[in-house]
């Protein structure tokens, strides 16, 4: 049971931040509060004590679903009532899922000025994240960001003063500033000075990075080494404002958004909203030096017509081993052109276009071009010189009205196919993993059940067996004249790298509800759906070993299974092991004699 070396303690402090001074909320003096890094279904017990003088404060674990212990969520007067000043209370909880998770103050607007830290789980077994040209090896180490939004006065004396009709006086020094105005004409009422990086920040004369107010500050530096793999887990702690995140001369490969593995794509840029999370990994090829990260907000001006010279936001160092962290870092963005273009990414915008399409798709999708024009040349026009500009928008919005027709007539059709098949459905088990695919929905999940390898009578079938039993009539102890139920576990001590590390483990399942489907179909020896079937998950053909008494069904486990939390150790039960060809009345070729056969599970509407 994982613990914090010390008590969270929520007082006053004094730290460094952005070298001004502002009230604001520390956990055991630090801003951010400390990383809290544990195992998937671990149960973590976190102890808070209010040292505030008069604010009550709860802590909401942002990410984390909470199954069973809804009371443990955080939100003030709704799961539980504020801890008061001079009070202690205990969360109490199960790790789960595995992710890029964070906490955050619940009460009023305390999680902008501090109360906010990153919450980590980590699953048991890593499966290998693969690109469509590499297989990326296990990364040198992980980094934890948490980025602020960082105002001149408190975000409570904020909301204060837009409750009493000054929400944009800025310092109550009579200066009133308009709000901000994004790519896409959207805005923000209050303005956003710089951003500060776990605790580390610097204000900048007229927001200008080589001319810092105090370049005596310090900024976030990330040490690596040359020719590595780094985790970046980023956390959006801001108040209002979305952050472009890029690494100057450097790649980024995308593979988690909150808290989920996301298949891995590289991009130059990547936009995190408030809240949001995104893990990606940068392989450190290049010349050792330092390095710029850019952390800058998505403001180009304010309502007052006025257009920001510079962006505003904040920086972090990539410093390569060998080379002082304090020198100054190189600023090399990468040239954006029409034929080697630059890739922003940002989640909730590609969501959101796809419903928009698909719920507008008679009238309205002017209004989505036009988003996705100002945003992404609103992009480009900080990248590159103001010649490329005009060329750079017809070469996008040509492209992109080929892509929004084609993308219209195909949500047209899908749409009429999901009409006349609607009131269909089809339940499956997944095999080896606690989670159900993108568009399934999940019934339950829970641990694979079977008989034992050694009985001869036992039943052939494994079972799917919940978390949450309920019991009829029973009478505890075993006393025979009764058929019995045992947990599963991978057998594949034979193996190398990945799947010998699942040898002994048990293994879990899931229920799953796809809707809008007539058939779920299991086909042995294939990767790859056949036409017309469409993919629900990829895996390898397992069954008992060929000797045991016991008889056992070819059943498709998960190419990159989960396992259970406490479940390494040889106890035996239902076994589940490799499924290799054997030649002779099986014909080879196309068959090979001793190689391992895979799965996959499909579904037809």
């Amino acid at each position: 049971m994982p613990r914090l070396k010390e008590n969270q303690q929520l007082k006053n402090r004094v730290t460094a931040g952005d070298g001004r001074y502002k009230l604001v909320y520390a956990i055991n003096g630090e801003i951010p509060g400390p990383n809290i890094v544990v195992f998937e279904d671990q149960i973590v017990s976190i102890t808070v004590h209010n040292a505030l003088k008069i604010e009550g404060i709860t802590i909401h674990w942002h990410g984390l679903v909470q199954r069973g212990t809804p009371w443990m969520d955080g939100p003030d007067m709704i799961s539980q009532c504020p801890i008061l000043p001079g009070q202690t209370f205990e969360y109490r909880f199960v790790a789960s899922p595995a992710g890029t998770h964070w906490y955050h103050g619940h009460v009023h607007t305390l999680r902008s000025d501090g109360l906010a830290g990153a919450f980590i789980v980590l699953p048991r077994i890593r499966p290998p994240i693969t690109t469509p040209s590499e297989q990326i090896p296990e990364v040198k180490k992980e980094f934890s960001v948490v980025i602020f939004d960082w105002m001149k006065t408190t975000a409570h004396e904020k909301f204060q003063a837009r409750r009493g009709g000054f929400a944009v006086l800025e310092d109550y020094d009579g200066q009133c500033l308009p709000a901000t105005v994004n790519y896409d004409g959207s805005g923000f009422l209050f303005q956003v000075h710089i951003g500060l990086i776990n605790g580390k920040g610097q204000r900048y004369i007229n927001d200008d990075p080589t001319l810092p107010e105090r370049d005596y500050l310090p900024l976030e530096t990330f040490s690596v080494k040359q020719n590595q793999y780094y985790r970046f887990r980023t956390i959006n702690a801001g108040f209002e404002s979305a952050f472009e995140i890029s690494v100057d001369d450097h790649m980024l490969t995308i593979v988690a958004f909150d808290g989920n593995n996301v298949v891995p794509y590289q991009a130059d840029i990547v936009v995190i909203q408030p809240g949001e999370r995104v893990d990606f990994i940068i392989f450190t090829n290049r010349p050792a030096d330092n390095y710029r990260i850019n952390y800058l907000t998505t403001a180009i001006g304010d309502f007052s017509g006025r257009t920001f010279t510079n962006r505003r936001g904040t920086y972090a160092i990539l410093n390569y081993q060998g080379v002082d962290e304090n020198a100054s870092p190189i600023v090399k963005k990468r040239v954006c052109t029409p034929i080697v273009p630059c890739l922003a990414i940002m989640g909730v915008l590609i969501i959101f276009l796809m419903i928009f399409v698909a719920t507008h798709a008679e009238t309205k999708t002017g209004n989505c071009k036009d988003l996705l024009e100002g945003y992404l040349a609103g992009r480009l026009s900080s990248e590159v010189g103001g010649n490329h500009v005009e060329t750079l928008r017809r070469e996008f919005k040509t492209s992109q009205e080929k892509a929004i027709r084609e993308l219209k007539e195909k949500l047209e059709t899908d749409i009429h196919t999901l009409k006349a098949t609607r009131n269909t459905s089809v339940v499956y088990t997944r095999w080896g993993k606690k989670e159900c695919p993108n568009g399934s929905e999940p019934i339950h999940s829970g641990y694979v059940g079977g008989s034992h390898f050694s009985h001869s009578g036992g039943a052939v079938e494994p079972l799917c067996l919940p978390r949450n039993p309920e019991w009829g009539i029973y009478k505890d102890g075993t006393k025979g004249g009764k058929a019995y139920i045992y947990g599963a576990e991978y057998e594949t001590s034979d193996l190398t790298g990945y799947m010998r590390k699942l040898h002994d483990h048990d293994v879990p399942c899931a229920v799953c509800l796809r809707r809008n489907k007539s058939a779920v179909k299991m086909f042995p020896a294939r990767k790859t759906c056949y036409k017309g079937w469409k993919l629900e998950y990829r895996g390898y053909l397992m069954a008992g070993y060929y000797t045991n008494s016991a008889g056992s069904k070819f059943t498709c486990i998960d190419a990159n299974p989960d396992t259970l939390h406490g479940g390494h150790a040889s106890t035996d039960g239902y076994l589940f092991y490799l499924v290799e060809a054997q030649c002779g009345s099986l014909k080879c070729p196309p068959y090979v004699n001793g190689r391992v056969l895979v799965c996959v599970v499909c579904s037809k509407e």
